[in-house]
């Protein structure tokens, strides 16, 4: 399992913004992912089972010091048979039985570079679709003052997202 603090910053845009910025890094390809987030009676911390390229891999993000720490695996058969995840899941007290809480749709395009990520996605769930502009650290940088940078060029002015992908589908669940 990899453990890793994640760094990374983001915007919701409209689709006119989107795309405007997304032409600037033509051609894109874009790849689906599935999403299911599960949660448990007993605990108010939710996991991620992710479906992409006929892959599976198991989420889990633990707040520390105003911090995100990942926990990461891919794993194949079941994700309640796998040790490394159930060992994960009891140390954060998320037990059986699992319920399954949300269901997210993305579709992600990846501009990779030394330094981050920079990742257009196109979210569907609930009914909704909503624009979101990302930008990954992979290496120690001044990644907020770039990512201003990239957003200007597009005329994009960056508002920090608070919702993550999770609560805007858990909250507008019916």
């Amino acid at each position: 399992m990899k453990h890793q603090l994640e760094t990374e910053f983001k915007t919701l845009v409209n689709k006119e913004q989107f795309d405007k910025l997304s032409e600037l890094y033509r051609p894109l390809l874009f790849v689906k992912q599935h999403n299911y987030y599960y949660g448990s009676l007993n605990s108010e911390n939710s996991f991620r089972i992710r479906i992409k390229d006929n892959q599976k891999i198991f989420t889990l993000k633990e707040t520390l010091d105003n911090q995100i720490l990942e926990h990461e695996k891919q794993f194949t058969g079941q994700f309640h048979e796998d040790s490394e995840i159930i060992l994960i899941l009891n140390k954060m007290n998320i037990l059986p039985p699992f319920n399954l809480i949300g269901e997210l749709v993305t579709y992600r395009a990846t501009v990779e570079t030394e330094l981050a990520e920079l990742c257009f996605d196109i979210n569907c769930y609930n009914g909704l679709i909503d624009y979101e502009i990302e930008y990954e650290i992979k290496k120690d940088h001044d990644g907020l003052s770039i990512f201003k940078d990239i957003l200007s060029k597009a005329e994009i002015e960056y508002v920090q997202s608070y919702a993550s992908k999770y609560k805007r589908c858990v909250l507008t669940k019916q």
